[in-house]
């Protein structure tokens, strides 16, 4: 089916009204965009999160209103109500105080919304071993590399990313065959699976997100690796009584100062742990906390201004 998207940009302040004048032609499903309030959402929430995407909210970015009807008769009449409706609040509007109330269309079909997105995932080397491709994709060339195949749609991990990168190079470095991985926020259960394709001879998966657990069961199934393969739902490391050989978590700055209290616990003699996800901004809070839980020689790489801390548990008798 084919669809009519509507965009309506106006103000801050036309919002409200807006939304009233589609809410009496029973338009109530909305996609509002104002930057106002995220920029409030960001400052409330600032502890939440090391990064964003800093255009979400630019404050010159103008407010919009999106409404979407199929491209029936039905749906014409209900964007022609809709012009009506916005004509009319823009002739009442004498001070702007709504904005410029234009509207743009554009017309896609179901396909669009669920199968677009797949051209901005292709296949992509990784270090010297590695070959990620996405499962609807053939690779370009033949090859003796490791292929792992990831359905980015289940979930949080493609490989794309810069910091999911510095993770699977540093796997790739650290895994000589036989290892048990620990991979905390698996996401889309990509590290988990590389670090068995890798050689690792066990891998738990661990995400406070249970669709985040379904999405890496699934990306276990297709690589061929399920049965090496634990998940758990769980906050970090709490729970987890066995030491692993290598933690690995590609996580933003303030969950990884607070897994560094405790990761020593899991990890054995000469464990390495693994943290990515960390911005120049907050690399000294991160060094900071390994330091604090007694990691020394800590190493950090950068790949496009990310960083990975890596380090190894001080040897000793257990």
């Amino acid at each position: 089916m084919e669809w009519f998207e509507l965009t309506i940009y106006t103000a801050s302040e036309g919002i409200d009204a807006l939304c009233g004048k589609l809410a009496f032609l029973g338009i109530n499903k909305l996609a509002i965009d104002d930057p106002m309030e995220a920029e409030a959402f960001l400052s409330d929430n600032s502890n939440l999160w090391d990064t964003v995407d800093e255009s979400w909210a630019d404050p010159a970015r103008e407010p919009s209103v999106k409404a979407y009807f199929p491209n029936t008769d039905q749906g014409k009449r209900s964007e022609a109500a809709v012009r009506e409706a916005v004509k009319a609040l823009k002739d009442s509007d004498a001070s702007g105080t709504f904005g410029s109330l234009r509207i743009q269309t554009a017309l896609m079909r179901d396909e669009d919304w669920e199968d677009n997105w797949k051209a901005f995932f292709k296949p992509i080397k990784i270090g010297q071993k590695l070959y990620i491709k996405p499962a609807w994709e053939s690779l370009p060339e033949s090859t003796d590399r490791t292929i792992i195949e990831i359905d980015p749609a289940s979930s949080f991990g493609s490989g794309q990313h810069e910091s999911t990168q510095l993770c699977l190079l540093a796997l790739e470095e650290a895994i000589k065959g036989g290892e048990f991985v620990i991979d905390v926020g698996c996401g889309s259960g990509l590290l988990s699976v590389a670090a068995l394709k890798l050689g690792a001879l066990r891998c738990l998966g661990i995400d406070i997100d249970q669709t985040a657990i379904i999405a890496s069961s699934n990306t276990a199934a297709i690589n061929g690796v399920g049965s090496e393969l634990e998940l758990r739902v769980g906050d970090l490391v709490e729970g987890v009584a066995e030491k692993a050989d290598i933690v690995v978590a590609n996580l933003f700055a303030n969950l990884i100062t607070r897994l560094c209290a405790n990761v020593g616990d899991v990890l054995k003699s000469g464990g390495l742990f693994v943290s990515s996800g960390i911005t120049e901004g907050t690399l000294d809070e991160v060094l900071r906390s390994y330091e604090a839980a007694g990691f020394a020689s800590v190493q950090t790489k950068e790949l496009n201004g990310w960083r990975l801390v890596s380090a190894r548990k001080a040897a000793q008798n257990e």
